[in-house]
């Protein structure tokens, strides 16, 4: 279950590289992944519990990417410009 975690992890990292201009620190403990996001003065965090449950019935590491990024954008949009 180690070496699932640590492809998960790395990809996830690749995949939000990517898309995000910041520091990322992806971890998965406790079947928890846990995603930080830091840039400048803002720090995020997500964490999805049950991940390999998750990944099991079809959850992939791009939608993963797709809904970081998508929530962090949010954050973003809210600290800037509301």
């Amino acid at each position: 279950m180690a070496e699932m975690y640590k492809i998960v992890t790395d990809f996830l990292f690749e995949e939000l590289k990517r898309r995000i201009n910041a520091g990322i620190f992806c971890d998965i403990s406790s079947d928890t992944l846990t995603v930080r996001l830091i840039n400048d003065s803002i720090t995020w965090e997500c964490s999805i519990p049950e991940i390999s449950k998750m990944m099991a019935m079809g959850l992939t590491v791009n939608r993963i990417a797709d809904k970081i990024t998508n929530e962090y954008k949010k954050e973003i949009m809210k600290r800037y410009f509301y």
